[in-house]
């Protein structure tokens, strides 16, 4: 498989750039198609390439076989290069040829008016700096264009998977109709608590949505922005998780085309003093990709996790799945992420097991027990403890933990060994004496409370007396780090 900046390259052809601008000189180059982009690369003879264009499969409209051309730095429509022989250098050979793309092949020069009447070129039309239209013109191509241009539709038409979450997007166009017409309800900061979320808005995910409208229809309403962005900051100045959003970086962006006077900075410093997150990392200057197009679908996938779309998110996946062409570890790590998300771990247990495998392959401890540790605590969170212990006791005996031991890795082991200690009817007092042998070797200060809590249901499932002196010891614990 061929890459380029580490992208699969589906097509690829040598030609000649007619430039349309001043920014690039005529030159000969490279036309590759990749699976995102289409870059116009120029070779340097020296192993690099510099990248003239990086054009988003999302930002080309079209890729034709054009007619004569006049562009805007004085080329003619009689001859783009003004010469009126057929003769070049092939440029990756060094030798002379005599073809025209769209010429016929012949020996010699051509009139010039035939030339004119001959001569055509491949059109790269693409949308630039806003979506204003521009066009490349490429002749003397070694290759065959129309496989080119082949390849570019089908590989375009692959790419549509954002229309999907753009027809979820757009139906905010009601929402934004009723706060447009004074209506809040859907949008307006509203407190709410739980014990495991602690402080957070109920509307959040509401007003997220709605700016990610504004954003990609690129709407311009200035009281709508700054309507959701007082709202979304009360959110950031509550909110328990703190953080600080999506949301609020995206208001920013669209409020700063209104900031020209200074007129908002004094609510951008107010975001930027909202939370301890927001203090660290906030950018009143920040820049926003306003194209929804030109996300790719890993994007797209977290984008319909972020705005809560997720039977959205969920075909999306099955889009990814089905062009993953070699499963890899970090395929699968995506796969299992993603499932997570969609609250589809049980279908994570094959991949788990082939992580496992392929680490036992390489042989490094950390990444075994690591792979151990991930498919030991799915089973744990399936009450699946029969399977949690059989590969927990697996670990154990075919593994030489020394190089580990000092690391959170460790002791993220002996916690899923209390809570299958717990966890079993039968309790496998095997795999407490293993842990506690361990636990004993470690300080006060390498526990923590979890460790402690999980320790001590454990060693009263095995009847250890052991239990009072953690439980006494976890109680100075907490005492010194002030916790309740």
């Amino acid at each position: 498989m061929d890459m380029y900046r580490s992208e699969e390259v589906i097509e690829s052809l040598n030609a000649r750039l007619h430039p349309t601008d001043k920014r690039v000189p005529e030159c000969g180059c490279y036309i590759i198609l990749t699976s995102g982009h289409v870059f116009i690369s120029e070779d340097n003879y020296d192993g690099t390439y510099e990248d003239h264009y990086i054009l988003d499969l999302a930002q080309i409209d079209e890729i034709k076989i054009s007619e004569p051309y006049k562009t805007s730095i004085g080329y003619t429509s009689v001859s783009l290069d003004k010469k009126a022989g057929v003769k070049s250098v092939d440029r990756r050979t060094g030798h002379i040829r005599d073809i025209f793309f769209g010429s016929k092949k012949r020996h010699g020069a051509l009139d010039p008016a035939e030339e004119a009447a001959s001569r055509k070129f491949l059109e790269i039309i693409y949308r630039g700096d806003h979506e204003r239209k521009e066009h490349l013109f490429f002749d003397e191509c070694n290759g065959d264009p129309a496989n080119f241009i082949n390849a570019f539709c089908k590989r375009k038409q692959d790419n549509n998977y954002w229309l999907c979450l753009k027809e979820r997007i757009s139906e905010q166009a009601a929402v934004y109709a009723q706060v447009k017409d004074g209506d809040l309800s859907s949008i307006r900061y509203e407190k709410a608590y739980e014990k495991e979320r602690g402080t957070y808005d109920r509307n959040y995910t509401e007003r997220n949505r709605l700016s990610h409208y504004l954003l990609y229809e690129k709407i311009d309403d200035e009281k709508v922005i700054e309507t959701l962005f007082e709202e979304e900051l009360k959110d950031r100045k509550t909110n328990s998780f703190q953080g600080i959003g999506e949301t609020i970086q995206i208001l920013t962006f669209l409020l700063q085309r209104y900031n020209n006077t200074g007129k908002y900075s004094g609510l951008f410093e107010k975001a930027e003093n909202a939370n301890f997150d927001c203090a660290a990392g906030y950018d009143k200057d920040v820049i926003v990709n306003d194209s929804l197009p030109s996300l790719d679908l890993i994007d797209c996938i977290y984008l319909s996790n972020e705005l809560r779309y997720m039977d959205i998110m969920e075909q999306l996946v099955t889009e990814w799945k089905a062009g993953v062409k070699e499963w890899n570890d970090d395929k699968r790590e995506m796969l299992i992420r993603f499932n997570g998300l969609l609250g589809k771990n049980n279908e994570n247990e094959e991949h788990y097991i082939k992580m496992l495998e392929s680490a036992k392959k390489k042989g490094k401890c950390i990444d075994i027990v690591s792979a151990y540790n991930k498919i030991i605590e799915l089973y744990i969170s399936e009450d699946r403890f029969e399977a949690a212990y059989s590969y927990m006791r697996e670990m154990i005996d075919t593994t030489d933990f020394t190089e580990i031991q000092m690391i959170r890795l460790f002791k993220a082991v002996l916690e899923d060994c209390f809570e299958i200690v717990c966890g079993l009817s039968d309790t496998p007092v095997d795999l407490w004496e293993w842990a506690k042998k361990h636990l004993l070797t470690m300080g006060k200060k390498e526990k923590f409370g979890n460790l402690y809590v999980k320790s001590i249901a454990a060693a009263k499932c095995c009847g250890d007396e052991i239990a009072e002196d953690l439980e006494k010891e976890y109680a100075d614990w907490k005492e010194e780090v002030r916790i309740k």
